[in-house]
């Protein structure tokens, strides 16, 4: 992605990142956390949201608030950054990902659609369909979720 990005911190054994949201108007911190679903498939869940003060695990994630802090495109490249700094070392790995919103989802699709071609010099990107079913990427479709493996693993 050709935009700007935020500095990231890593914790949890690279498993988390934080980094801070700036605006003229206010300051959010930000988590992106990376949970291991199947250990035999490399699957891992994306998950993203404002820094949950609310909790004492650290994190702890809110991804029902609606920012509007008025830099997406940067927030959005800084999540690919978080996905290249934890796949760095991984032979092999799926990343699955949602918006929790039907709007997020497709706020995700949208970016990836304006993003496809440099994210597909990285990954091969699928969509899970509403029945569920991974699918290639395709531009102005709606999805459920996401699905990425780097690229030379469609080779296995």
């Amino acid at each position: 992605m050709q935009y700007p990005y935020y500095s990231l911190t890593a914790f949890n054994k690279n498993y988390s990142y934080e980094f801070t949201s700036v605006s003229d108007n206010k300051v959010i911190e930000k988590t992106i956390n990376f949970t291991l679903l199947d250990i035999e498939d490399g699957l891992y869940n994306l998950s993203f949201g404002d820094k949950d003060k609310n909790t004492v695990n650290s994190s702890a994630i809110d991804d029902k608030i609606v920012s509007n802090n008025g830099d997406m495109n940067k927030v959005l490249a800084t999540l690919f950054q978080a996905v290249l700094l934890f796949t760095e070392n991984k032979d092999f790995y799926k990343i699955y990902f949602t918006g929790s919103t039907p709007a997020r989802t497709r706020l995700y699709r949208m970016a990836i659609s304006n993003n496809y071609d440099d994210l597909s010099k990285y990954f091969v990107i699928y969509g899970v369909d509403h029945k569920g079913i991974v699918v290639y990427f395709k531009k102005n479709t709606e999805y459920r979720g996401f699905l990425i493996i780097p690229m030379q693993s469609n080779q296995k």
